[in-house]
């Protein structure tokens, strides 16, 4: 992926939850909300992917083998390719010491565009001039056509990426400085394998009296067991926020050690604060200038009021205004 892809990806994910409006406490609430969204549809394609199993439409030797290989998503996709594959005519063109070189071309269809296939005997390596499989990382319909076109059994490992097998996390990755990282099984994962192992002992315990009471009292035990490590952990921690509320033993990696159980730090979300002249009600245009009207001073009997002639006649005499002597009152309606 090129860098603007990339940068209009990580747009689209994350402008449903931050605008260009957001103050910097904000952002990172509304950030951190991102990420935990995308971990949460994460966590449900992963169980989704382990209990669920895609119905196959068709017995097809491909489909077979990849529907155990490949994620929900990326098998719907594949099969599709695999269903309009059935559409394509393949013809042979030319043949060196090295390649071989096809044409293929959708059926029924004239003007369809003509792809060329170039089978690599020493690579034993098939590639297209789409380029899809590079780009996108999955056979195009044009290879699945010329491998079944000439009875492959399996879909060959070389066109089968490992970021898209229900097995991709496990092992070890390689970061950009070539450090490994080794990723933590996710926690669906884990509990259905917790589940498991728990379903097998109680079918064990359940044989006979005897192993049905060792069952109970191992449950016990374990039971209490974690009660009072929980209740420990927790009575530490208490204990060093209230020491030092603010540095917590903070190791480098960014996690807190309280005795015998680590913690990692969390930013919680401020508390609201109700901020000035919140919740006033803005006026309009109208409001404003019978405010503005009703703030000025009333006009008192007896200033004349002058026309533009005379106030520019005024001027260019440089004489103070006439004014005439009434009644003084404020707020009259009538002159003198």
């Amino acid at each position: 992926m090129s860098s603007s892809q990339r940068a209009e990806n990580g747009q689209a994910c994350f402008k449903k939850f931050i605008s260009k409006n957001n103050s910097m406490v904000e952002f990172m609430i509304w950030f951190g909300r991102g990420l935990v969204r995308q971990c949460h549809e994460e966590l449900m394609a992963d169980h989704k992917d382990v209990i669920e199993k895609p119905k196959l439409r068709i017995n097809h030797d491909f489909l077979e083998q990849m529907v155990d290989i490949y994620t929900n998503e990326m098998y719907y996709k594949f099969e599709a390719k695999v269903y309009d594959s059935f559409n394509y005519t393949l013809q042979f063109v030319r043949e060196t010491d090295n390649c071989g070189v096809y044409q293929i071309q959708r059926k029924k269809l004239a003007i369809s565009k003509v792809r060329e296939i170039i089978y690599d005997k020493q690579l034993d390596l098939v590639s297209c001039s789409c380029k899809k499989f590079e780009s996108a990382g999955i056979p195009c319909t044009h290879i699945i056509s010329y491998l079944m076109k000439f009875d492959a059994e399996i879909l060959p490992d070389k066109y089968i990426l490992m970021r898209w097998t229900k097995f991709a996390k496990s092992g070890t990755v390689d970061d950009d400085k070539g450090m490994q990282i080794t990723p933590n099984n996710s926690y669906l994962l884990t509990r259905s394998q917790f589940t498991q192992s728990s379903l097998d002992f109680v079918d064990k315990s359940l044989i006979c009296e005897e192993t049905r009471k060792m069952f109970i009292n191992g449950l016990r035990r374990i039971n209490e067991q974690i009660d009072q490590f929980l209740s420990s952990s927790m009575a530490v921690m208490r204990f060093t926020e209230k020491s030092n509320p603010i540095c917590s033993n903070i190791i480098g990696d960014g996690t807190s050690v309280h005795g015998s159980c680590s913690c990692q730090n969390s930013f919680n979300e401020p508390d609201q604060v109700r901020a000035k002249e919140c919740g006033k009600r803005l006026k309009g245009g109208k409001e404003k200038t019978m405010a503005r009207a009703k703030n000025k001073k009333d006009r008192r009997c007896g200033k004349r009021l002058k026309g533009g002639k005379e106030k520019t006649m005024a001027r260019a005499k440089n004489k103070k205004d006439r004014r005439y002597h009434g009644c003084g009152k404020v707020g009259q309606s009538h002159d003198k």
